[in-house]
């Protein structure tokens, strides 16, 4: 059975491991050369990792549960400072490792893979395909960015919004346009997860409105790159 298994499968795992042993023993003493690795390299490596997976597992059959699992798999990785910070017990980090597991091994199946082996793309082909991955990132890292930045606010950790609003403006949103909309959306989303975070309500309640604030952010901006592509191909014509 495991030959049938992308050899992709234990990556996640292992990368939400090399998170979590960085953060001990807690979150604040994170600082210098490894918060610098955190930031840059192991969190967005992480967040990379799941949009060439989302790419090439993306012939899985319902696209909203698709799209659901990978968003829970990224919430169980994100998950890890307040798990280390709270001092759980180390269980419920095995627990959501086990998760980002499961999630890969439910996905990396030989029927859902795009082959690799058996494409041949010409570079007219090639370009779609980096536009695709372009679209994906921007997409998915904008809404991974919110879903952090709700635990982030949670903790009063203002000064890390900061950091996140940069690397949104410079790693994601880059070239993709018209840009003022689209840090607008974002704006909005941010305030909407800033006010789940303040909000005096069950936790389940608050985590099924972030899914759907996160979700409509999602659909948004998705709507308006096609809109933008389309707009640009008739300007071309």
């Amino acid at each position: 059975m495991w030959k049938s298994r992308s050899k992709l499968l234990f990556i996640s795992v292992i990368w939400t491991i090399i998170y979590s042993y960085m953060l001990y023993p807690t979150p604040e003493d994170v600082v210098g050369i490894q918060a610098i690795s955190l930031v840059f390299i192991v969190w967005p490596g992480f967040l990379f990792f799941q949009i060439v997976c989302y790419v090439l597992f993306k012939n899985y059959q319902n696209k909203k549960i698709y799209l659901g699992l990978i968003l829970l798999k990224s919430a169980l990785f994100l998950i890890q400072p307040l798990i280390v910070k709270h001092q759980l017990h180390p269980m419920i980090i095995l627990i959501s490792i086990f998760g980002v597991f499961l999630i890969d091994f439910h996905f990396m199946k030989i029927e859902n893979k795009v082959n690799l082996n058996e494409i041949n793309l010409s570079v007219q082909e090639k370009n779609i395909v980096i536009n695709q991955l372009k679209t994906y990132w921007f997409l998915i890292g904008s809404v991974v960015l919110l879903f952090t930045s709700y635990f982030q606010l949670k903790e009063a950790n203002y000064t890390t919004i900061l950091l996140f609003s940069l690397f949104y403006i410079f790693l994601i949103l880059r070239k993709e346009e018209p840009k003022g909309k689209f840090v607008s959306i974002q704006l909005i989303g941010l305030l909407a997860v800033y006010l789940l975070a303040v909000l005096n309500a069950p936790e389940l309640l608050k985590g099924i409105l972030l899914i759907a604030v996160l979700m409509f952010i999602y659909q948004l901006k998705k709507r308006m790159l096609k809109h933008e592509k389309v707009s640009n191909s008739i300007d071309i014509k």
